[in-house]
């Protein structure tokens, strides 16, 4: 988590895992809640990755 936090834009969960990896992060880790929300907000997150994270928050 610290080493994704570091580089957002190298995302190392997989895509099967990423809609479980997301709730768990919001729900467990200090500071996941604004961290996947200023992951949403970036300008290049797609629309596809937007509604995986969205549906986390």
């Amino acid at each position: 988590m610290d080493a994704w936090q570091a580089t957002p834009a190298q995302n190392p969960i997989g895509l099967d895992l990423q809609p479980v990896l997301y709730c768990a992060i919001v729900a467990q880790v200090d500071g996941g809640y604004d961290f996947i929300m200023d992951l949403f907000n970036k300008p290049e997150t797609t629309d596809f990755q937007k509604g995986r994270l969205l549906n986390a928050l």
